[in-house]
């Protein structure tokens, strides 16, 4: 399980953003591929501050989890094919922009917050992470309209295409050592679940709505934000030796509940933009 947790955060998630990237160049997706890495950038530093304010005591590796798991959201895995099918192919592409955002927060304050010290993020760690190479490599191949050979772009679609399996199994392997009456008879984990489902979605609707962003932009990013908490919060917590049980139950609990919460949240924000 921890390999495939390794190689689904060095391989796969990065080839989606790649992917993503494979397309021609045009001047208005560019501007507007500016404005929703600055809309999911403003989302992740509200949803830090969120978290950080409400939790704030406890055990120390629990506290962490309940941090990561209200600012991470699984944009990638849920947030994608819904944006595909409420917005089509420009729904993706600014998905695919929140999905970049939240690799760097992934392997930055993902990393910092679940490692809990284990492991020092050096500049190098930083640089060469797997989400920024994707981006390294991805930005030029838009910005140049570059269309690999399709030996290449049919291995990158793929691996990409893995980033849906490998942490279900990895979320699975977990659930099958815990079962749903534990998950829901621990009080700790709905505080968390209740943040990264509603508080934190209406707040990023309030404050990007108030900025002026709209159309297809403004509900794209709240899908990727109203989404249910991120795999990979398990796949860190699991390659760090943390609480695996306490992720794996409020992934699941979370994506559960978000079968009520997304819909509200997202017509919500259609009716508005």
């Amino acid at each position: 399980v921890k390999a495939i947790s390794s190689r689904c955060l060095t391989f796969a998630t990065p080839a989606v953003i790649i992917k993503s990237l494979i397309r021609p160049f045009s001047a208005d997706m560019a501007y507007s591929l500016v404005f929703s890495i600055i809309a999911a950038t403003l989302c992740h530093v509200i949803g830090i501050g969120i978290a950080h304010a409400v939790f704030r005591k406890g055990d120390i590796a629990k506290r962490n989890v309940l941090r990561a798991s209200a600012v991470l959201s699984n944009a990638g895995f849920m947030g994608l094919p819904l944006q595909a099918a409420i917005l089509g192919n420009e729904g993706t592409f600014f998905g695919s922009a929140y999905v970049i955002i939240f690799t760097l927060f992934l392997w930055t304050y993902g990393f910092v917050t679940l490692s809990a010290g284990k492991e020092k993020l050096s500049i190098k760690k930083l640089v060469l992470n797997p989400g920024v190479i994707a981006v390294i490599i991805g930005i030029p191949l838009f910005v140049f309209s570059v269309e690999p050979p399709e030996i290449i772009t049919t291995t990158v679609n793929h691996v990409a295409n893995l980033n849906t399996p490998l942490p279900m199994i990895v979320v699975g392997y977990y659930l099958s050592k815990t079962s749903f009456k534990n998950a829901f008879s621990k009080n700790m984990n709905y505080p968390a679940i209740i943040v990264r489902l509603l508080v934190i979605p209406l707040a990023c609707v309030l404050v990007i709505y108030l900025l002026g962003f709209r159309g297809s932009l403004f509900v794209s990013n709240i899908v990727s934000v109203s989404t249910p908490i991120a795999v990979a919060v398990t796949m860190f917590t699991s390659r760090f030796d943390g609480d695996t049980e306490l992720s794996a139950n409020m992934v699941s609990v979370s994506t559960l509940f978000s079968i009520i919460s997304m819909p509200l949240i997202v017509a919500f924000a259609q009716t508005i933009a």
